[in-house]
């Protein structure tokens, strides 16, 4: 879904995928904001240690409830360029993201004059996912955490 708004085209499209020997799931849409086009794809590991018997093969994943487009700072959008930011958190049982963090950076593969703009996307980013609702993972059918990874690409056309 693209909304036109100025020199941005803003749109959200949301993926859940697993890594290898997992059980794909779901995904969603977010209503767009402030003009900034991201595309978020999440991917989940194993549950996290206390859950004995559960493996990425018997998990069901998490399934994004909620995806709030994060905002695209002005700074940003007076740049020419493009990215992603990948976010390391872990969901929890109750679908909460928690311990959120950058795990890939945008100004990784940015000239210096681009870090600072750069960086204010990963900041945005962070704040967008730490505001993601799921439903929990599941094994046996009981809810447990697992680690998931965020890719939120910032896009400008």
């Amino acid at each position: 879904m693209f909304i036109h708004g100025g020199p941005i085209v803003a749109g959200i499209v949301l993926g859940l995928t697993m890594q290898a020997g997992a059980v794909p799931s779901g995904h969603g849409m977010q209503k767009q904001q402030d003009s900034s086009q991201t595309e978020a794809t999440t991917s989940t590991s194993a549950p996290q240690p206390g859950h004995p018997g559960c493996t990425r093969d018997n998990t069901t994943p998490p399934k994004v409830l909620s995806a709030p487009a994060p905002k695209f700072p002005r700074a940003a959008k007076k740049k020419p360029f493009q990215g992603v930011s990948v976010v390391g958190l872990i969901v929890d049982e109750a679908g909460r993201p928690q311990h959120v963090h950058i795990v890939k950076s945008i100004a990784d593969n940015m000239s210096t004059e681009l870090v600072p703009a750069a960086q204010e996307l990963d900041q945005e980013a962070l704040k967008a996912v730490e505001h993601y609702k799921f439903a929990p993972a599941k094994c046996k059918g009981a809810p447990v955490p697992v680690e998931v990874n965020v890719q939120v690409n910032f896009l400008i056309h």
